[in-house]
């Protein structure tokens, strides 16, 4: 290795590693199919990119390592899709989570509005009270000439 920085981070993700060993919480880093770790946490915590687990070929050495090593275990589940599966999954995923994320801005505009028209609501309420009794008055001062 060359290149001092993707030493560093070889010698921080071998730490990682370790420290999940002794730990024995790797069911904190994988994804909620269990069918891999989740990379972008696992970076997160040895303080590099996402992709120097794929770009740096020690990291994904030992990242593949660790991977069958926890399946080995049954912390993570073998995926025995084909490519082309894998790949249809991935593009259903994308496009739940954008409805997921159009459907959470509706629901949000949805309760803006919701409240807005309470307040609405509430304020006409009081504007016809106030009619009413400034229509009393009138009606009164009609009535003994006042008026």
């Amino acid at each position: 290795m060359s290149n001092p920085a993707a030493k560093v981070n070889l010698e921080r993700f071998n730490a990682f590693v370790d420290e999940r060993k002794k730990q024995g919480d790797w069911e904190d880093y994988t994804l909620p199919n269990r069918l891999d770790l989740n990379k972008k946490m696992i970076a997160r915590e040895c303080e590099f990119d996402r992709k120097r687990i794929t770009e740096n070929s020690k990291i994904r050495a030992k990242y593949e390592d660790v991977k069958a090593d926890l399946i080995a275990k049954g912390i993570l589940i073998e995926d025995i899709r084909t490519p082309s599966e894998q790949h249809s999954a991935k593009a259903t995923t994308g496009k739940s989570s954008v409805d997921k994320r159009m459907l959470k801005k509706s629901q949000e505009t949805n309760a803006a509005l919701e409240e807005q028209l309470y307040k609405t609501t509430k304020e006409l309420e009081e504007t016809k009270t106030k009619l009413k009794r400034l229509t009393a008055i009138e009606d009164y001062l009609l009535a003994t000439g006042r008026l």
